[in-house]
């Protein structure tokens, strides 16, 4: 090998290195310029991001607010609308059965019987017992169900079934005494006519305060 080749030699290898550092330094600086460009939380509007943009299993419970959260209380306002049905066989004349419907959100402040009551029927009803409706907070009816601020108002379909006039009431919770489950759910009780088919069928409203 000449000197002039050995020369040559030098030069490719010196040349390929430089392509080599070259490369390497426009790849790290598109590297750069890309986590520069990436998206940020407040360049993202408000509400602009759906369900059908975020990748399944990438989202968990403590990623989500509380207030949005299942059985959290509702915003302030919203009126919810639920319903529920009491239906059997009763064998006698002298039962008195009760129907627990359980709500999809938890009250911000428990439902209450006695003082500060904020759970009635509305009318018009013949089966509920004195004291227990309240046009005034629960003005509505089952086609249109309404509720004052903070009120649970239950409004009964006229197709009662074996249900005694006047002997139906509402308790918070799952008890007639006070109980943990005042703010999830409340009791439909009512005494029977007679023997046979009981089927009682009611809708409600709640508004949150």
């Amino acid at each position: 090998m000449t000197h002039d080749d050995i020369a040559r030699s030098g030069r490719a290898h010196s040349t390929a290195a430089y392509v080599i550092a070259i490369l390497a330094l426009v790849l790290s600086m598109a590297g750069a310029a890309t986590a520069g460009g990436l998206i940020t939380g407040k360049q993202i509007k408000n509400n602009s991001v759906t369900s059908k943009d975020i990748k399944n299993g990438t989202l968990h419970l403590k990623d989500i607010n509380g207030k949005s959260r299942p059985f959290a209380p509702p915003p302030k306002g919203m009126t919810i609308v639920g319903g529920g049905i009491m239906q059997g066989m009763a064998p006698s004349n002298s039962l008195y059965l009760r129907n627990y419907s359980p709500l999809p959100f938890t009250t911000k402040v428990p439902l209450s019987y006695s003082g500060g009551r904020n759970i009635y029927f509305g009318a018009p009803t013949t089966v509920a017992a004195g004291g227990e409706s309240n046009t005034s907070k629960c003005s509505g009816s089952a086609t249109n169900p309404t509720a004052d601020v903070g009120v649970l108002c239950v409004y009964v379909i006229d197709t009662v079934i074996n249900v005694n006039p006047n002997e139906t009431y509402l308790f918070p919770g799952v008890s007639a005494n006070s109980d943990g489950a005042e703010s999830n759910g409340f009791y439909v009780g009512s005494n029977l006519g007679n023997a046979g088919e009981v089927r009682l069928q009611y809708v409600w409203a709640y508004t949150a305060p």
